[in-house]
């Protein structure tokens, strides 16, 4: 394994290699990951237009003005809201603020301090690709409701299906642009005629659908090619027991992506979900892992 610091788009960025993977970091960008695949084999993240152009933001920008390339962490809120008289940024606070790089040897420590809050990611090298593993701290004098989304931007190809446990059957819509799709439960996959969720088929262009998936007992999901080649992830469901599954086929900004979301609630906003978000006590600490193999 080695960590080499390089530059992508003018940005200062590390790259952690290993004969199972290639993964890069820019911390500066709100610790973003802009790359992942086997060496030689397929770019599991989004780009949009297929290429990598980045630029920085600041707090409270709207998220609709960042980069959308890769993933970010959503915390703590996926949907700008107010919460206790303040008012949370749109995806968040975490992906428009610099991290800051505490080791870069075995692994790509990075840690961001938010309002009341310090998040801390550390990236190591598994046999199979590679793990998150995550430590948010209350540095506040009140406990502090959150929620946190792993917001990964995936870039589809044809054939391309969305592998869930078995016990998936439901699926509750958060927002979406579909005819004659109703709020409430949806059947997963196929919630409509002509509509398959796994497939990534929305029954049309300029489309895109939100939903939730959960509680989970075990968190799982894959993205899986016609190829053969695969993308899987597995988490902490005790934390997380929610997959936020986003897909758009030209219907936001012309994108095609899709994201997987380990979440640990099924509101994307914090002030509609405090009755299922979790509490951090003050000084208190929470830690949970990700990992993603790519086969």
């Amino acid at each position: 394994m080695s960590v080499e610091p390089i530059t992508v788009a003018g940005f200062a960025a590390l790259r952690l290699r290993t004969p199972a993977v290639v993964c890069t970091v820019v911390p500066e960008l709100g610790g973003r990951l802009v790359g992942l695949a086997r060496p030689g084999g397929r770019q599991w993240l989004y780009r949009p237009g297929g290429r990598l152009r980045l630029w920085r933001n600041r707090p409270g920008d709207p998220f609709a003005t960042s980069t959308h390339a890769g993933v970010d962490d959503c915390i703590p809120t996926v949907e700008g809201c107010t919460v206790d008289g303040r008012r949370l940024p749109d995806h968040g606070e975490a992906w428009a603020r610099p991290w800051t790089v505490t080791a870069a040897e075995q692994g790509i420590a990075l840690a961001v301090d938010l309002p009341g809050l310090r998040l801390e990611r550390t990236l190591a090298a598994t046999d199979r690709g590679i793990a998150l593993d995550y430590r948010l701290v209350n540095r506040g004098r009140r406990p502090r409701p959150w929620g946190w989304a792993w917001h990964g931007l995936l870039a589809p190809r044809p054939g391309d299906r969305i592998a869930l446990p078995a016990d998936v059957r439901r699926a509750l819509p958060t927002v979406w642009k579909l005819p004659g799709m109703a709020a409430g439960s949806w059947a997963w996959p196929r919630p409509a005629p002509g509509v398959d969720l796994a497939r990534l088929d929305l029954g049309g262009s300029g489309r895109y659908a939100k939903c939730a998936l959960g509680p989970l007992g075990a968190g799982r999901a894959a993205l899986v090619g016609a190829d053969g080649q695969r993308l899987d992830l597995a988490w902490s469901a005790e934390v997380a027991p929610w997959l936020g599954l986003w897909i758009t086929r030209g219907g936001y900004r012309r994108q095609h992506c899709l994201a997987l979301e380990p979440a640990t609630m099924a509101a994307d906003r914090l002030d509609r979900g405090l009755a299922q978000a979790p509490v951090l006590a003050p000084g208190a600490a929470v830690c949970w892992r990700l990992e993603l193999s790519l086969r």
